[in-house]
Parts: structure tokens; sequence; C-alpha cells
């Protein structure tokens, strides 16, 4: 199982809607950040999470809803989420793969 230390930071995987192709994800201590797009613009997704185990994570949009769990596998190097109707392979982002937008809205979120 992974650990909420082994899962702090930021995360890279492929999305279509990116003109890059690639999306990013963060994860701190309590909540993982992400930003979909709509049409040219970025919206914020900022959801609270908590591992549970054996291999899973329950994301929550407010701290004291119930949320929904994802089965979650980690083998050192990927990171995998999967849910009712998609699976997302996700690899460490290295600082410089990491767009300056992404960090500017990240760090208005984590105001």
């Amino acid at each position: 199982m992974i650990t909420t230390s082994e899962l702090v930071g930021t995360w890279k995987f492929p999305r279509v809607e990116e003109a890059s192709g690639k999306a990013f994800l963060h994860f701190s201590y309590t909540r993982a950040f992400d930003f979909i797009c709509d049409g040219e613009v970025r919206q914020p997704l900022s959801l609270w999470y908590v591992l549970e185990e054996p291999d899973q994570i329950r994301f929550r949009t407010r701290p004291e809803d119930e949320g929904w769990t994802c089965h979650i596998e980690f083998d050192g190097e990927s990171l995998i989420i999967t849910g009712e109707l998609n699976r997302t392979v996700c690899t460490r982002a290295r600082p410089e793969e990491i767009p300056a937008w992404f960090q500017e809205g990240l760090a208005e979120l984590s105001q």
C-alpha cells in the first residue's frame, strides 16, 4: 500500500483535452489538486483525500462529505488510480516538467 509520504508531490498523466497532452495532479498531505480544461480556461479542482486499507483512496469535495473511493496502486514508479469509469496512470513529474501555470495555480489554491 502506498503511504501519504510517497503520494505527496506532483504527478503527470495523459489528458487529451490538454494542448500538450499532459495534465498534472498534486497531492499535499490532505488534499489533491488538479485543473480541468473548460475551453480556454482551466478550472481548479481541489479535493480532500484519505488513504484507506488496503488499496483505496477516498476523495471528498468537502471534508464532511462521504465522497467516493478509487482503487490505487503504486509500484514505486507509477501511480495508478482506477475509478468506476476510468483508469489514470501517473508518473512523478520532474520540476522542469511542471508548467508555470500549474505552479501558479497551485500556489493560489494552497493559500
